[in-house]
């Protein structure tokens, strides 16, 4: 399409040319987590980037020429943003926060509650909103939950029915000299379901039109509306004049994607008195105060009241360009809406529409609608999947294999419980034993008893397409829908008690290889024997490739590791990289220890990186090697002596009430990963199976010991029967080597990557998910994702070697 046609089609004709130009860099992603944050344009940073370059801007309390054109800038913002929504300055204030989430707490923070006040808020509200219910109860208010009869309309407020999460412990009205203020909280769109609630909800509550037979509710009192329009404003209108709500918040990112930390809080003029009860005061909002005497004169704006210190003025300039993009994209926001629902709607229907052979359903989707109408139903669909037993697959195995086609959603229960408890029929009690248990939001944990506690959520934009949705719908049919019920669900071998299998006559057990991987997430190198020390084998995942930042370089972010081979020579003492239509690099295995070497690398989104890593750059050759290979600035880090711990390890230390935790180097959980030559084996025999029913490609024996990066590999047991010992002790020649077990190893997209060719497929972590779970005496492991176990060693200076005789502890 040329660029001439582009600009005489209207959105979303033009969406194709609008894509080549300002979302080049989605080539080959499908972004389908808008929600969390959506895409930002390439002309609207190209444009921010300029203006920063263009002028100079002074911090707006300064009173200089650049702080007076800051000033009028953001005085400009703040117009635009309520113009946005269709209102000016003489109607609401734009109070700026670092998002949604403050924008709520100032709310919280600063409303005039008095103990005859209330907090109402619905249950499918995001857990912001829910938080204030404990600013309300330091204030001996009520808070109240609003959560729907079963079997009623989510759209009708007389469906609802309260239930007291915090109850007063004082009576009066404060004494009568403030008029008594109550908050009802809703979410304009949810999200977690996307289902869009009535506007004409704020009218019913202002002029008292509640009726929701709360008796202890009075008619005459004053109510106030906190919209919460965080997931709404980013793909449809709010007009607030039409609609008044008294209290509006909201994340500029969500809108968008440029700049993050930034949101506001729109106050309705009429509700500025109840936003007098501020306590602390920062630089900026004092008018005037003493510091020998108890006199503080606030600012008279209210945004200049509540914006304590300075404001982020830069990011808030960033602000006009972003709804530049937007305007010229669709002022009115109609378009947008209509377009993201058509994609969702279509999206829904196919959805609801797959089936096994059997004719079970494929998708199980939460929601209060039936995607027939957009102002009831937002860009957002959440489902989980079913196998044709009906059993749940895991929502975590399907994002991690969504991950391995670069297909980007999001899981769990996204920051709103409420709903997620309601929609996926859960006892509120049986979540709160869960929690109570150990468990925690955002954690691995996804289905318990065939139950699962979270879900799968895809959510559009404005910038997605068609072939986004298409490029999903595929992914779902290639993985999951069995067209063969030859399932490996009733394949007897997978179902055996463990208990019995533990002991030393039924078979003989040896190691079978033996590998190490110098360089984090690159290729191994296969020994026939080699040393232990106190981190494991000797110089593995001793070195790890940093980018620029310091950002430590996995399988999961760059493919291409896959193809790089590392080769130790102990005698010479070095070590050199090489990959195929490149030239080799070499680097001592020692280097100087050298203070201008050394590099602070704060790897934090790798799990090997909860932890500080400390380093040593191994110098410009390999930088200048791995910068031709990767295509951007990337570094060589061998990692410093300082001890580092297993976190594994750790647990079951803390457990047992032990110290004596076990050192590791770069690895993510422990010293040493175990595979079983007859668990591998079986895996490869389900995935020929899987080869039937998805007509994928079958991985060879090697391939796929590869791809789940064991350091050990062992023969002469039952499949998955390593999952239940305790450790074993290794018998060579010269001595005993004992190892213990320390969990199972929970697996991801990596497991995806080809290692000949880096790309990403969907095997061998599609049958991997498919696999039941063995039952250990009373023991039934709540899902499949693992493979291999993690282990550590007692000993800290012996030698293992291939052949060597494997006897399992009592």
């Amino acid at each position: 399409m040329s660029s001439t046609s582009c600009k005489e089609l209207q959105y979303p004709d033009n969406l194709e040319g609008i894509i080549d130009k300002e979302f080049s860099r989605l080539q080959g992603l499908t972004y389908l987590d808008h929600t969390g944050a959506t895409l930002y344009a390439k002309s609207q940073i190209d444009a921010y980037t300029h203006d920063l370059q263009s002028n100079i801007y002074g911090n707006p309390h300064s009173g200089n020429p650049s702080s007076e054109l800051m000033l009028d800038t953001v005085h400009q913002v703040r117009n635009t943003v309520l113009a946005h929504f269709n209102v000016s300055c003489e109607e609401y204030d734009v109070v700026f926060t670092h998002g949604a989430t403050e924008a709520i707490k100032i709310l919280a923070d600063n409303f005039n509650w008095t103990p005859a006040s209330k907090f109402v808020y619905l249950e499918d509200n995001h857990t912001s909103v829910v938080g204030v219910r404990e600013i309300v109860a330091q204030n001996d208010c009520e808070a109240i939950c609003m959560f729907l009869n079963s079997g009623k309309s989510a759209f009708d407020l007389k469906n609802y029915s309260p239930v007291k999460v915090k109850n007063i412990s004082k009576l009066g009205d404060s004494n009568g000299s403030n008029r008594t203020g109550n908050i009802f909280a809703y979410p304009a769109q949810s999200n977690f379901s996307g289902c869009k609630y009535p506007l004409s909800w704020i009218h019913d509550v202002k002029n008292n039109d509640l009726d929701l037979n709360m008796s202890f509710l009075d008619s005459n009192e004053n109510w106030y509306v906190l919209l919460d329009a965080a997931a709404f404003v980013p793909c449809s209108k709010l007009d607030l004049r039409e609609n008044p709500a008294d209290f509006v918040c909201l994340s500029f990112y969500k809108i968008f994607g440029f700049p993050t930390g930034l949101g506001c809080l729109l106050v309705r003029k009429s509700a500025e008195d109840m936003l007098l009860k501020k306590g602390y005061f920062g630089g900026g909002t004092a008018a005037g105060y003493l510091a020998t005497s108890d006199y503080f004169k606030p600012r008279i704006n209210l945004h200049q009241r509540l914006e304590d210190g300075s404001i982020p003025f830069l990011e808030i300039m960033a602000l006009q360009h972003g709804f530049n993009i937007l305007n010229k994209i669709d002022r009115s926001m109609k378009a947008v809406q209509a377009h993201t629902f058509s994609l969702i709607k279509r999206l829904y229907n196919e959805l609801v529409a797959l089936q096994h052979l059997n004719a079970a359903p494929v998708v199980k989707v939460y929601s209060h609608t039936d995607y027939s109408e957009s102002n009831l139903q937002g860009g957002i669909l959440t489902f989980n999947i079913q196998r044709a037993d009906g059993s749940f697959i895991g929502f975590n195995h399907v994002l991690q294999l969504a991950a391995s086609q670069n297909i980007h959603l999001r899981s769990g229960c996204f920051c709103n419980t409420g709903a997620c408890v309601r929609l996926l029929n859960l006892d509120p009690e049986n979540v709160k034993h869960i929690f109570q248990g150990g468990r925690t939001c955002g954690d691995h944990i996804d289905v318990i008893d065939n139950q699962p506690i979270g879900a799968i959520r895809a959510s559009v934009g404005y910038m997605s397409t068609m072939a986004d949705i298409n490029s999903l719908l595929q992914f779902i049919k290639e993985s999951f829908v069995q067209e063969t019920i030859t399932s490996v669900i009733s394949n007897g071998d997978i179902f055996y008690d463990a208990s019995s299998a533990i002991n030393t006559s039924h078979c003989s057990l040896s190691l079978e290889k033996i590998f190490v991987y110098p360089i984090k997430s690159c290729r191994a190198i296969e020994v026939k024997q080699w040393e232990l020390c106190s981190t494991g084998l000797v110089y593995d995942r001793m070195w790890m490739i940093v980018t620029d930042f310091g950002v430590c370089l996995t399988l999961k972010r760059e493919n291409m590791l896959a193809l790089i081979q590392p080769t130790l020579d102990l005698k010479a003492q070095t070590l050199t990289l090489e990959a195929d239509g490149h030239s080799s690099v070499t680097v001592p295995l020692d280097l100087i220890n050298n203070e201008q070497n050394m590099l602070e690398v704060n790897a934090c989104q790798s799990k090997v990186c909860g932890d500080r890593v400390l380093g040593y750059d191994c110098g410009p050759e390999v930088m200048t090697w791995l910068t031709d290979f990767l295509g951007y600035k990337s570094h060589l880090i061998k990692k410093n002596n300082e001890p580092r711990f297993s976190k594994v390890n750790k647990a079951i230390h803390d457990e047992n009430g032990l110290s004596n935790l076990q050192s590791i180097t770069l690895t993510n959980e422990a010293q040493y990963l175990l595979l079983t030559r007859e668990s591998v084996e079986h895996l490869q025999r389900q995935m020929k199976k899987s080869q039937e029913q998805f007509n994928s490609d079958s991985l060879a024996f090697d391939e796929i010991v590869s791809r789940f990066r064991c350091n050990l590999l062992v023969a002469g047991c039952k499949p998955f029967e390593e999952e239940s010992w305790t450790g074993f002790v290794l018998k060579n020649k010269l001595e005993m080597v004992n190892f213990k077990f320390c969990g199972l190893s929970s697996r991801c997209s990596m497991v995806c990557v080809n290692h000949k060719t880096g790309e990403k497929g969907l095997e061998p972590l599609r049958t991997l998910g498919t696999l039941p779970p063995p039952n250990y005496g009373n023991k039934q492991q709540k899902r499949r994702n693992h493979f291999g176990i993690y282990l550590y060693c007692e000993c800290t200076e012996s030698a293992i070697a291939v052949g060597d005789e494997v006897f399992l502890h009592n």
